[in-house]
């Protein structure tokens, strides 16, 4: 079905609309805050990681199955990408 055919609709009108109630939209709001909670907490852990890392020495690296540039490389990686 083409996008011309289908039929506008007004975001707060008609019989149908009900604007959120005040606990509804606390708790979009906490559920918004907590995302971006768990998302600075889980940025935190990786940048944490990858200079820990990165702080071995070449034998810790060895036992791990790392050479010094494999780390090097990990730790140049945006820090959103696992």
């Amino acid at each position: 079905m083409p996008f011309d055919s289908l039929p506008l609709l007004p975001l707060e009108s008609g019989p149908d609309y009900r604007p959120l109630a005040p606990r509804t939209q606390a708790r979009s709001l906490g559920r918004i805050l907590g995302g971006l909670v768990n998302a600075w907490l889980v940025h935190r852990d990786r940048k944490r990681a990858r200079h820990q890392l990165l702080a071995l020495d070449d034998r810790a690296l060895r036992d791990i199955g790392l050479s010094r540039c494999d780390a090097v490389q990990g730790v140049a990686r945006q820090l959103w990408r696992p």
